[in-house]
């Protein structure tokens, strides 16, 4: 799912959030009824870093956990040089022990506008393994 970040032509940020969160809440509600583990994904543009700072924050997670989904990323999946925000989603409504979500910090998309620190430590050159190669064609050779 995709939720703009900025605001339409013929509503206040406060109806377009509104709209968004009657959409959401109709599809968690038809979701939730499946006896299966059921995932959304989405960018939403909303930072759940702001849940304790936005009242609209607050109301999207009182509204997954209405529903019995729960928040999988945990950590900034947009970083830049001044600030970092989560505003990507993975929600379930079935967690399994253990799980969690990997944050790819590769320039791949907009999402990671910040260089990568540099190790303070070399890593150890790739280790080779020979091994025999065993195929028809070089037996018969």
């Amino acid at each position: 799912m995709y939720r703009a970040g900025s605001k339409f032509l013929r509503l206040t940020a406060a109806e377009q959030f509104n709209a968004f969160s009657d959409t959401l809440s109709n599809l968690l509600s038809e979701l939730s009824a499946y006896s299966d583990s059921v995932y959304v994904y989405g960018d939403f543009n909303i930072d759940v870093l702001k849940c304790h700072r936005d009242a609209h924050v607050s109301e999207y997670i009182d509204l997954i956990f209405s529903y019995g989904f729960l928040q999988l990323v945990s950590k900034p999946t947009r970083v830049g040089d001044n600030s970092c925000t989560l505003i990507d989603h993975v929600l379930t409504n079935s967690p399994a022990p253990g799980s969690g979500c990997l944050i790819l910090c590769e320039p791949l998309s907009d999402h990671y506008n910040h260089p990568l620190p540099t190790p303070k430590t070399t890593l150890a050159p790739p280790k080779t393994i020979s091994f025999r190669d065993f195929s028809p064609l070089n037996v018969e050779n």
